[in-house]
């Protein structure tokens, strides 16, 4: 799984903060992945959220996809 923080700058979306890649090692029914922010870590601005997840499947491989959040405004 995967978390990026994306801020909107002007007239496009950036990258803020990126988890990068979290995985488990071992079979299991469960990952989990969290981190707050206690303020804007990018000052204010419209924040929005990409979280992505994929399980591998022995029997037609690689299936998941990315959600997004949707933005709203955060204030510094």
């Amino acid at each position: 799984m995967r978390r990026q923080l994306y801020r909107w700058e002007t007239s496009s979306w950036v990258v803020c903060n990126d988890s990068g890649w979290v995985y488990n090692t071992t079979r299991t029914s469960q990952v989990f992945h969290q981190r707050t922010f206690q303020s804007a870590i990018c000052g204010a601005r419209y924040y929005g959220t990409m979280g992505s997840g994929y399980v591998w499947q022995n029997v037609g491989g690689w299936s998941g996809g990315g959600v997004w959040s949707d933005y709203h405004w955060l204030p510094a």
